[in-house]
């Protein structure tokens, strides 16, 4: 995954989510939009289709599979 990627991922039992990663300026995340400053973003730079991840968000530790 790269700057301009849209990235489709899902999680333990959960639906299909897409991201685009865009810069600062275009994010928006309720339409999908995210920065790649973000933790979700840094985390996916450099993975590759059907790579396990885990993203550390505010929220806490999210693990998801590359889908696209």
């Amino acid at each position: 995954m790269t700057f301009g990627s849209t990235v489709a991922a899902r999680g333990r039992g959960r639906k299909e989510v897409r991201y685009w990663i865009v810069g600062s300026d275009e994010a928006d995340p309720a339409r999908g939009r995210i920065s790649i400053h973000s933790p979700l973003a840094r985390t996916l730079i450099g993975k590759h289709v059907g790579d396990n991840v885990t993203a550390q968000l505010p929220g806490g530790r999210r693990p998801s599979t590359s889908s696209r």
